[in-house]
């Protein structure tokens, strides 16, 4: 024992919060590639990569929901990405 603690104290689960940061922070970066899509497409790619793939890091650490918010919207700012810049390139 290391004696740090109380007596029959349990030690608290640290992994679920920072799994459920992850999820939030995907979920941001997601947004901020929507918003920036409309105007610089190659950011809505990274960003809404960077959300994707934080999303499913935060899954794989036992995230609550906040991991699917993360993946929707980083998949719907790749696809904002690829719209406009289809548009830009078409005129």
């Amino acid at each position: 024992m290391s004696g740090t603690g109380r007596a029959g104290e349990a030690e608290p689960q640290r992994g679920i919060a920072q799994s459920d940061t992850l999820g939030v922070a995907g979920t941001i970066l997601g947004i901020a590639g929507v918003v920036g899509g409309l105007f610089m497409p190659l950011s809505a790619w990274a960003l809404g990569l960077a959300a994707v793939v934080l999303g499913i890091i935060a899954r794989t650490r036992g995230a609550g929901g906040a991991w699917i918010a993360a993946v929707v919207v980083g998949a719907l700012a790749i696809a904002c990405g690829i719209v406009v810049q289809l548009v830009v390139l078409n005129q």
